[in-house]
């Protein structure tokens, strides 16, 4: 025991005050006003074919879409062809 605390008798440690700034959670306005945004119900379903049959510069989506039955070989844009690899250059993914 401490020479300054008598026998038998410990006291309670006493709060240490800490001053913490206590400030307002700022809200920031992002700008948008959702109630005129139309629910998805309201709206008419997405064609993904029609949206999918657009060309890209990426190859390889352009390889899944012409296997895929979505994009014609011959819709692909002069400058995105050179691009495309020949499908006897792919290898066979095994299943």
């Amino acid at each position: 025991m401490p020479d300054d605390v008598p026998d038998g008798e410990i006291p309670e440690p006493r709060p240490i005050p800490i001053p913490i700034p206590i400030r307002p959670i700022r809200l920031y306005s992002r700008g948008g006003n959702l109630s005129n945004v139309p629910l998805a119900a309201a709206t008419a379903p997405a064609d993904l074919e029609r949206i999918l049959a657009v060309d890209t510069s990426n190859p390889f989506l352009q390889q899944l879409r012409i296997q895929q039955g979505l994009l014609k070989a011959t819709d692909i844009a002069p400058g995105n062809l050179g691009r495309t690899p020949v499908i006897r250059e792919i290898p066979e993914v095994p299943r």
